[in-house]
C-alpha cells in the first residue's frame, strides 16, 4: 500500500510537472506569436510608411522638377523685362520733376501711373466703341426715319392732289350752283313780282267788296279774302240772275255778257297761295 501510495504520490508530481510544462510552453507559444504578430504589425506599418515616403519623394521631385521650371521661366521672365527696367530708369532720368508724387520707389510710382493711363484709356476706348455704335445706331433710325418721311411725303402728295382735284370738283359744282342760284333769283323775282300784282288786284277787289262794318283787309288771311270775293261773285251773279228775269232777254243777254266780260278781264287769284320771303 505505501508502494501505490508512493508511485501515486509520484505520477501526481509528474502531472504536475507535465501541466507546468505544458503551461510554460503555451506562455512561450504566446509570446512568440505576440512578437510575431508585432513583427508583422512593424513590417506592414514600415511598409505603408516606405510607400508614403516614396510617395512624398515622387512628390518633392516632381516639385522640385516644377519650381526648376518656372525658375527658368521667370529667370527668362527676368532676362526679357531687365530691357524694360532699363528704359524705366532712363525714364526716370529723363521725366520731369513733380510729374509724379514723390515715393521711396519711384518706378512702382510710374508703374502705378501707367497703369492708371491704360485703364482710363481702356475705358476711353470702351466708352468711344459704345459711342461709335450708339452713333451708327442713330444714323441708321435717322435713314429710316428719313425713308419714312419720304414715303409719308409722297402719301400726303398724293392725297393733297387727290383733295385738290375734289377742290377743284367742289368749285366747278359751286359755280354751277351760283349760276343756278342766280336764274332761280331771277326767276323768283320775277314769280314774286307776279304775287306781289295779284295780292295787290285781291286786295283791291277785297277792298271794294268789304262794306264798313267789315273787318279791315289788312288783317284778313288770303283764305278769307278769296271767300270774301268768292261770295261777293256769287251774289253779283246772284243779282244779276233776277235783273235778268225782269228784263228781256235780249237786254239781259247784253248786260250778262257785258259783266262776264268785265270778271273776265279782272285777275282770277288762286286759293291758297303760298309766299315766298
Amino acid at each position: 500500500m505505501e508502494v501505490c501510495a508512493e508511485r501515486r504520490l509520484e505520477l501526481q508530481k509528474k502531472q504536475q510537472k507535465m501541466k507546468d510544462q505544458v503551461t510554460q510552453h503555451e506562455r512561450f507559444i504566446n509570446d512568440v506569436e505576440a512578437k510575431r504578430r508585432r513583427a508583422i504589425q512593424k513590417y506592414e506599418s514600415e511598409v505603408r510608411m516606405k510607400e508614403q515616403k516614396t510617395l512624398e519623394l515622387d512628390n518633392s521631385r516632381q516639385q522640385l522638377e516644377d519650381l526648376k521650371k518656372r525658375h527658368a521661366h521667370l529667370t527668362r521672365k527676368i532676362n526679357a523685362y531687365n530691357r524694360y527696367e532699363k528704359y524705366l530708369l532712363r525714364v526716370l532720368e529723363n521725366m520731369p520733376e513733380n510729374y509724379i508724387e514723390m515715393q521711396d520707389n519711384m518706378m512702382i510710382s510710374l508703374m502705378m501711373r501707367h497703369k492708371t493711363l491704360s485703364e482710363t484709356n481702356k475705358d476711353l476706348v470702351i466708352g468711344l466703341t459704345e459711342k461709335a455704335d450708339e452713333l451708327e445706331a442713330y444714323r441708321q433710325k435717322l435713314e429710316r426715319t428719313k425713308q419714312e418721311h419720304e414715303k409719308q411725303l409722297l402719301s400726303i402728295n398724293s392725297q393733297l392732289h387727290q383733295l385738290q382735284k375734289i377742290q377743284e370738283d367742289k368749285i366747278d359744282a359751286n359755280q354751277e350752283k351760283e349760276e343756278s342760284f342766280m336764274s332761280n333769283k331771277a326767276e323768283f323775282r320775277r314769280r314774286r313780282a307776279e304775287i306781289g300784282v295779284i295780292m295787290m288786284a285781291i286786295n283791291n277787289i277785297v277792298e271794294r267788296t268789304t262794306k264798313l262794318s267789315d273787318r279791315g283787309a289788312e288783317i284778313m288771311t288770303l283764305d278769307e279774302k278769296l271767300n270774301r270775293i268768292q261770295i261777293h261773285v256769287k251774289e253779283r251773279i246772284d243779282v244779276l240772275k233776277i235783273a235778268s228775269a225782269r228784263e228781256s232777254p235780249s237786254e239781259s243777254r247784253s248786260k250778262t255778257s257785258g259783266k262776264s266780260r268785265k270778271l273776265a278781264s279782272s285777275p282770277k287769284p288762286e286759293k291758297n297761295v303760298q309766299f315766298v320771303d
